[in-house]
């Protein structure tokens, strides 16, 4: 089945191929009206543009060159993988998929089905995800053959293997900008690199504090947050909270909340939920407020999201069951480092 797909992309096919990340198509990146053709089977607008399939680190800067000097890091670390990293685009780099801002997109896929054909071919393949444009993306072959079957040349008879795509980082200026999230998160990146990168305009960085109950420590924390975002910057920040213990639907404690209020912060509704996997897989930080959290994210997911709360990695004291004026001093403690640390951090992703 390798050979027949090599000769179809050879003859200029498009083929629908299995990945670490989710279905894709795939094309001879240098034959336009292939390209073109994966835009039609898709129904993707052109101005939007595809990545290209390199099959190892030699061709990274063959086809195109960054503005950042932690480059190497990052294809060092996560290629091949499902990382896409956003270069400029180099005069080696194959037309039909360079961007009217002369970009190009560039992974090195890491499964033994792309892996092989890359290895069969002499040429760069341009690619996306095997879905009608706008809609979730598909990780079953049959999925994809009854959706797609009659537009493409042939469907790889092998599922997927991951649950979302991969995730994008331009990396043709001179500060690396997030375009979208996937497997390789922030903090993966940001550690690897060792330097902060932005936000893309349009995503949502999510934000979760997490204590033991989700009736004390993360709901003030995220309280104090949500009022010293601004309306603007809560468009772009999603801020929850939630309990590794907590039983659900249980409200804010009162304590917790007349000392927020003391200082002026407005407190609305607040329910109590137990942090869930879905949340670990979705959130861009969780910050802990005890040493103990950590651990049980981790045992949620693999995920690199978690940091404990206070920047010197000292715990936050559970206030529960002590008078009003212990729950001064951990306010004093939650909005120290939300001042200090977390809000500056967080608008830095977007300015």
């Amino acid at each position: 089945m390798i050979d027949k797909v090599v000769e179809i992309l050879k003859n200029g096919g498009v083929v629908a191929i299995p990945t670490e990340t989710v279905f894709g198509l795939i094309a001879d990146a240098r034959n336009r009206e292939a390209v073109k053709r994966i835009y039609q089977i898709k129904e993707r607008p052109e101005d939007k543009p595809l990545t290209v399939f390199v099959p190892d680190k030699s061709w990274i800067l063959k086809l195109g060159s960054s503005g950042i000097p932690e480059i190497q890091s990052l294809v060092d670390r996560f290629m091949p993988g499902p990382l896409t990293l956003i270069m400029r685009a180099t005069s080696g780099a194959p037309e039909p998929v360079v961007s009217g801002e002369n970009k190009i997109g560039i992974r090195i896929p890491d499964h033994p089905v792309v892996k092989e054909i890359l290895s069969k071919i002499e040429f760069p393949l341009a690619s996306t995800s095997a879905n009608i444009s706008g809609k979730p993306p598909l990780f079953s072959y049959r999925d994809v053959e009854f959706i797609l079957g009659d537009r493409v040349d042939f469907v790889f008879p092998e599922d997927a293997e991951g649950d979302l795509p991969s995730t994008v980082l331009d990396v043709s200026g001179s500060t690396p900008v997030l375009k979208r999230k996937g497997p390789v998160s922030l903090l993966d990146i940001e550690d690897t690199m060792g330097s902060e990168i932005k936000f893309s305009e349009d995503l949502i960085m999510k934000v979760i504090f997490l204590c033991t109950g989700n009736t004390c420590r993360s709901p003030m924390a995220a309280w104090i947050l949500k009022n010293l975002l601004g309306s603007e910057l809560l468009l772009s920040v999603d801020v929850i909270s939630r309990g590794t213990d907590a039983v659900n639907g249980m409200p804010m404690n009162d304590f917790a909340i007349d000392v927020l209020i003391e200082k002026g912060y407005r407190v609305g509704p607040h329910f109590s939920q137990k942090l869930t996997e879905s949340d670990v897989k979705s959130a861009d930080i969780i910050y802990c407020m005890e040493r103990y959290h950590l651990e049980k994210v981790r045992e949620l997911s693999s995920k690199n999201v978690v940091r404990m709360f206070m920047p010197e990695g000292e715990e936050v004291p559970d206030p529960i069951g002590h008078q009003i004026s212990f729950y001064r001093i951990v306010r004093e403690m939650i909005e120290h480092s939300i001042k200090n640390h977390i809000l500056p951090y967080i608008v830095r992703k977007f300015r």
